[in-house]
């Protein structure tokens, strides 16, 4: 079995989660790592507790944000290797059926880990550049003694060959799981013999329309996530960038507005393009059929634009709560720190923009889908 380069250049999401992850856990573990080499003995009770903060600042932040991001890698990774075994079941099968056991054609997909590892090491190495101004705005306050960068090789290692080593692994193994099925079904000649008829109580038949738009919604739980977690990135990375202006640097400000783009325009653009994709046969046959471009974009796209929606209000409770939660722990010994409100203004501007981000994307994929035509779509069936 081969795995092509277009397969891999799929998974530039999945660097793209991995490059965010491990910029933001190597600059504040890095961090983490050279304060705690400082002598604070004689240190002033002032000069303490933002030692004391910054040390849980950095080390909250490198665990939280490095955990969430790696759990969403791993859950692209998933959604990756699924779908090209769907799109490619009768080639699996064929291999199947002529004596390849699991394991052997499992293994050819550690190649899923190695955009785990550009991701990564691109990540690294930025964070180096980021941490030049991080550390130089510190060493201005005149706080703490002066605060040298130092290169730690664990760090390195953690973030960087041993996620890809791990990713590698996961991606063999669940390749193996999602193999585990007869060579008659991966051939679609027959259903899986394990998977059993669901019984569901007669209700009453909705219109075609309601219908579709249902069984297209509801069927693609993964799709549900990605949208919802994309707008949340944006909506919290972008609040709390803008709103954090008394509390961070404008380095580490621009970070996390470029961190919450890329995180929300990747993982919408694989939500929508893959949506487009699999719904793309359908929807060009509700066009031939006389159905207008308003009902068969409805159709495919009504829920989902809500479902963005509620993922914004969810993203700005989180970094409203969460920025309470670490002024409550971090800045309660230190005096003068000001606090962290609602800003209505600010999220309505944010939403606004959350808007036309998403419509923008909406509105091109819809373009390319309409600009295709029934023959296009047969051939390519």
């Amino acid at each position: 079995m081969v795995i092509s380069i277009k397969d891999v250049r799929k998974l530039l999401v999945v660097a793209v989660i991995s490059f965010c992850a491990v910029l933001v856990s190597t600059l504040f573990a890095n961090f983490y790592l050279d304060i705690q080499q400082l002598e604070v003995r004689e240190l002033s009770a002032p000069a303490l507790a933002y030692y004391d903060a910054q040390l849980l600042l950095a080390k909250f932040v490198s665990l939280i944000s490095g955990g969430v991001l790696s759990l969403l890698a791993l859950l692209m990774l998933f959604f990756y290797i699924k779908q090209f075994i769907d799109s490619h079941k009768e080639e699996l099968g064929i291999l199947k059926a002529f004596g390849y056991q699991n394991i052997q054609l499992a293994k050819h997909f550690w190649i899923f880990s190695f955009s785990v590892f550009i991701g990564s090491l691109l990540g690294f190495a930025a964070s180096f550049v980021w941490m030049q101004d991080f550390y130089e705005l510190r060493n201005q306050k005149s706080i703490l003694p002066n605060i040298d960068i130092h290169f730690h090789g664990e760090l390195f290692l953690g973030f960087v060959l041993l996620p890809t080593i791990l990713f590698a692994i996961v991606a063999i193994g669940y390749a193996a799981v999602q193999l585990n099925r007869p060579s008659l079904y991966l051939l679609k000649r027959i259903e899986d013999s394990g998977a059993q008829p669901k019984r569901h109580r007669l209700q009453k038949e909705r219109p075609f329309l309601k219908e579709l738009s249902h069984a297209n919604f509801y069927h693609r739980k993964m799709l549900i996530f990605f949208v919802l977690f994309s707008a949340f990135s944006f909506a919290a990375m972008m609040q709390l960038s803008f709103g954090m202006k008394d509390f961070i640097d404008g380095s580490i400000q621009m970070m996390m507005i470029g961190i919450g783009l890329a995180l929300a325009a990747s993982i919408l653009l694989l939500s929508l393009g893959t949506l487009m994709q699999e719904n793309k046969r359908a929807l060009v046959l509700m066009k031939t059929f006389g159905y207008s471009q308003k009902e068969c974009n409805h159709v495919i796209l009504s829920k989902y634009r809500i479902l963005a929606y509620i993922g914004f209000a969810l993203g700005t409770l989180y970094q409203y709560m969460l920025m309470k939660l670490l002024l409550q722990f971090l800045a309660k010994d230190v005096a003068g720190v000001p606090d962290y409100t609602f800003n209505p203004k600010l999220c309505a501007f944010v939403f606004l923009l959350f808007v036309i981000f998403y419509e923008s994307l909406v509105r091109y994929h819809i373009q390319n889908l309409h600009r295709l035509s029934l023959k296009e779509i047969m051939l390519a069936e």
